[in-house]
């Protein structure tokens, strides 16, 4: 009917370097993909989907989206845990476990909508007593495996009024934006004000604090610990040396209040909920009234609508945020929006991805191989004359750049020795794609990457927290960030290994990245501001020359001249080198007769996830072959191969 006839199917090394990708968040290593271009079997396509789904990787990656899309932030989780950083990781790892384990979406949901503090059975005491347990040096025990459920969603900062979990919840698991619908009937939506009131019935009876019932436990146990006058941050203080020294401590926790009937004379709604009662009933979205005076916990009834088969949002949000995450553009678009206002493109697949969904018993993996193995997902990125303006039809795949998380490893694992790839396949703790929790403060060795790469912050409702958009930051990172010219020149690296293979001294070039590099990241950012300002003024000088402003023209070369000189200062400043400068010092050694078309094409498969071809092999050849060292000229090779679009994105 639109008249596009879709692409190709893509080729082996394409689909290989994009499955990849997106299952694992990880680019394949070099031999995998020797391995898999030689294997001539028809169906081992579907079995390399398979083998990612059961790699580490797979459940680190779609941990990370399951936090993105559920709000693990570091800044929002103060207090929760007497451990900094803990609250983060525990809520991570509880998901992973999960994950890990494929236990079903909805089961896996229930343990976040249904989250409380205390296991079934557990008095106040047994409940500290268990938790102390976590935080004891040498310990056995984990959050993920000894807590039932994961109810730090409930206890983040920006999550304890009603309102803000009415607007949350329907983001984070039923994908809608109601947000709205709080002060005012959206003119192209379905929901009003008195959907949202009646919605907030559900949350109104979990609170995050010091449960009543248990002040006097909670207070006898500050006496004993002789901690009975502390308050504020100086008994936070305190609490983690008691832990220390293998002492029980009281915690505070996410805890349920039954529902019942607010008095009569009760002065409002805010005044009820702030004074300790709740609501009495609420209303579904889009469905019938609730008696919550007839459940212990008022979300039974809502996760009992959540996993429901006729629910038109759970399962709908969960396969179009996943389908999104695989084409870039979801069936519905932006994947947060399922709403009346904005229509699935293709109302069928969506239907026929939540219907099988749910009848595999919420399968995530039964997703994953759905998408991958359809041949709309096999299509090639390359477009034909009638698809190549589509981004909404699926007809072809439109390359997107990688995730901040994935483009860090890629540079990591691009640069890494061979046994170093190994390790980064196997060993997931220094991985970008495993970091637990987000926020604004950058945080270890990749927190700047991250950041300008546009991890999601995780702050507010809506999938945007994430950036996929190109940015001059980015492109100065890789081409003159010390970070990344480290990892070129790392002396465990792939360089000085094809140095030792060569039996040829290893010379580095850039000095190790400094851990607190800040200085040097606020002058690059000065030299990007000011490459952006030559820029443009280049283009207004071709333009006033072009006008005849001759005079004007003048005066702005001189502008531009100054530009290049604020520009060269700062450069000196940050002490950049490009990478073809000979180093300070030693130097290397020019390999005579040395054929180093093995060397090339284990560059590209370890960037580009391919084998150059002919054009680009002898190109590469020829550059290799006049470099004043041998090394360095793979070295700037392998710089121009991680500089190149086709390497920060997956197509």
């Amino acid at each position: 009917k639109l008249g596009i006839v879709p692409s190709d199917q893509s080729d082996d090394a394409e689909f290989l370097r994009r499955v990849s990708l997106d299952l694992t968040g990880t680019l394949p290593t070099p031999w995998e993909i020797e391995k898999f271009l030689a294997d001539g079997s028809p169906d081992k396509r579907a079995r390399k989907i398979d083998e990612l789904l059961e790699s580490p990787a797979y459940a680190a990656w779609w941990t990370t989206k399951l936090c993105d899309i559920t709000g693990n932030n570091d800044d929002n989780l103060k207090d929760v845990s007497p451990m900094r950083g803990a609250a983060s990781q525990e809520w991570y790892d509880w998901i992973h476990k999960r994950v890990s384990e494929n236990t079903p979406y909805d089961q896996l949901v229930a343990g976040i909508v249904l989250g409380k503090s205390r296991n079934e059975g557990e008095d106040f005491k047994t409940y500290c007593k268990n938790l102390s347990d976590l935080y004891r040096k040498g310990t056995d025990k984990s959050f993920a495996n000894d807590r039932d459920s994961m109810p730090h969603y409930w206890a983040r900062r920006n999550f304890r009024q009603p309102e803000e979990r009415v607007i949350g919840f329907a983001y984070t698991f039923m994908g809608i934006r109601i947000q709205c619908a709080q002060c005012h009937k959206h003119p192209f939506d379905q929901w009003t004000q008195d959907d949202f009131k009646n919605f907030t019935g559900f949350f109104t009876n979990v609170t995050a604090g010091l449960n009543p019932e248990s002040r006097d436990q909670y207070n006898e146990m500050l006496a004993d610990l002789g901690l009975k006058d502390k308050r504020g941050n100086d008994l936070r203080r305190e609490i983690p040396k008691l832990l220390s020294e293998g002492k029980n401590v009281p915690f505070q926790e996410v805890y349920v209040r039954p529902a019942r009937r607010a008095p009569a004379n009760t002065r409002n709604r805010n005044q009820r909920n702030r004074g300790g009662a709740t609501s009495a009933s609420a209303t579904l979205l889009g469905g019938e009234k609730v008696d919550l005076t007839k459940y212990e916990d008022a979300r039974e009834p809502l996760m009992e609508w959540l996993r429901s088969k006729d629910n038109p949002y759970f399962a709908r949000a969960f396969v179009n945020r996943v389908w999104a995450g695989y084409f870039n553009v979801g069936i519905v678009n932006p994947p947060d929006d399922l709403s009346l206002a904005n229509p699935p493109s293709n109302k069928a697949l969506l239907d026929h991805l939540a219907q099988g969904f749910i009848e595999s018993g919420f399968d995530m993996k039964w997703v994953h191989r759905e998408i991958a193995n359809s041949r709309t997902y096999q299509l090639t990125w390359k477009p034909n004359e009638t698809n190549r303006l589509d981004e909404v039809n699926f007809s072809h795949q439109v390359p997107r750049r990688l995730p901040a998380e994935a483009a860090y490893d890629a540079i990591v694992q691009a640069t890494a020795s061979d046994s170093a790839i190994k390790k980064l396949h196997e060993d997931l703790d220094d991985r970008a794609i495993a970091i637990p929790g987000a926020g604004r403060r950058s945080r270890g060795g990749a927190g700047y990457a991250l950041t300008i790469f546009g991890r999601s912050i995780r702050e507010s409702n809506c999938d945007c927290d994430r950036s996929s958009e190109s940015s001059l930051l980015q492109t100065v990172f890789l081409q003159n960030d010390r970070e990344v010219l480290s990892m070129i020149d790392n002396r465990n690296g792939w360089l000085a290994q094809v140095s030792k293979d060569m039996n040829v001294r290893f010379v580095p070039q850039t000095q190790p990245a400094p851990q607190d590099n800040n200085q040097n990241r606020a002058t690059q950012r000065q030299i990007a501001q000011a490459r952006e300002m030559i820029s443009k003024a280049e283009s207004r000088l071709k333009q006033m020359k072009k006008e005849g402003k001759d005079q004007a023209a003048k005066e702005l070369e001189q502008k531009i001249a100054q530009f290049k000189r604020r520009m060269a200062a700062l450069r000196k400043r940050a002490g950049e080198d490009t990478p073809q400068q000979a180093g300070a010092g030693e130097k290397g050694e020019k390999v005579a007769g040395l054929d180093p078309d093995q060397i090339i094409k284990q560059a590209y498969l370890r960037t580009l996830s391919r084998y150059p071809t002919s054009e680009e092999l002898e190109r590469s050849r020829e550059f290799v072959k006049e470099a004043d060292e041998t090394v360095n000229g793979v070295r700037g090779l392998l710089w121009a191969l991680v500089n190149t679009k086709e390497f920060i994105v997956n197509h």
